[in-house]
């Protein structure tokens, strides 16, 4: 979670500053990490079909501003 925060740090810090290749690298990272910790939470609970539909819902909401924040710089 502390590297999630950090990728998120510096990807804002590329956006605000007009680095758009920065930013885009940082946002990548930022992504991976994202799918990468729902990974692991998905892999500590096993779960069923709705609980799986469910937090696929939720790692959409959570993409949806990433991808917001990503259009308003470019």
């Amino acid at each position: 979670l502390g590297e999630h925060i950090i990728f998120a740090a510096k990807a804002t810090d590329a956006a605000l500053g007009g680095r758009t290749a920065e930013f885009a690298t940082h946002g990548d990272l930022l992504n991976k990490n994202r799918t990468d910790l729902g990974d692991m939470i998905g892999a500590a609970w096993t779960f069923g079909s709705t609980e799986r539909t469910s937090l696929s819902r939720a790692a959409s909401r959570w993409r949806s501003p990433t991808t917001a924040r990503q259009s308003m710089t470019s």
